[in-house]
């Protein structure tokens, strides 16, 4: 989760509450859990920030 937090500018958290909400594809359980990040960085950030507000 660290590593895509800092990919995506965000906190571990955020991309938690991501997954659990469908917004973002993930594999595995636990401290096992991937997220999938295969969309362009920018329409990454945008999907965040859209998220958020």
């Amino acid at each position: 989760m660290q590593e895509a937090a800092a990919r995506l500018g965000c906190t571990a958290s955020t991309i938690r509450r991501k997954i659990a909400a469908g917004q973002i594809e993930a594999r595995g359980s636990g401290r096992a859990r991937m997220a999938r990040l295969g969309q362009t960085a920018s329409s990454r950030r945008a999907m965040l920030a859209a998220s958020s507000r």
